[in-house]
């Protein structure tokens, strides 16, 4: 079962918590816009909500379903090398997997069968810094909020 919008934020803060290890970080977050129905209501709130983004040249084509699933499910299950990373067992896996889904509800709660991803290319302005993997999405859909989903690995 999803989580409501109230407990998104918790869910996400729990993740990064679990997900930051050795000299790895993570920052992950998902901005939900309410009446934003083009790709150009959501540019003007991104840039309200994130002042040095630059989402005039950012968006940068459409992705697919499969797309944004895959680039998500890498992101949550990257545990790192030898260098840097996470590692994760016993209780921190449960809490990770529970999370882990609640998110994954969540996200697949708010795609409607008329919904269009965007890929989001730049992070200028966008919380997190890419090391290891990063992904920013504009999910756009006329029966549901937009939502900015992003996140970021780094040292």
């Amino acid at each position: 079962m999803a989580i409501p919008i109230e407990e998104l934020n918790t869910t996400l803060y729990s993740l990064q918590k679990l997900l930051n290890g050795y000299n790895y970080e993570v920052v992950m977050g998902v901005e939900i816009f309410a009446n934003c129905k083009t790709l150009e209501d959501v540019k003007l709130c991104l840039e309200n909500k994130f002042p040095r983004s630059n989402p005039e040249v950012a968006v940068s084509g459409q992705a697919t379903l499969d797309q944004f699933w895959q680039k998500l499910e890498f992101a949550l299950e990257y545990r790192g090398d030898n260098v840097a990373g996470v590692e994760l067992s016993g209780p921190k896996l449960d809490q990770f997997l529970q999370l882990k889904e609640s998110l994954l509800s969540f996200l697949g709660d708010n795609i409607q069968p008329d919904s269009k991803i965007y890929f989001y290319s730049e992070d200028e302005g966008i919380p997190g810094y890419a090391v290891w993997w990063d992904f920013r999405f504009i999910i756009l859909s006329s029966r549901t909020n937009a939502l900015f989903v992003y996140g970021a690995a780094s040292d």
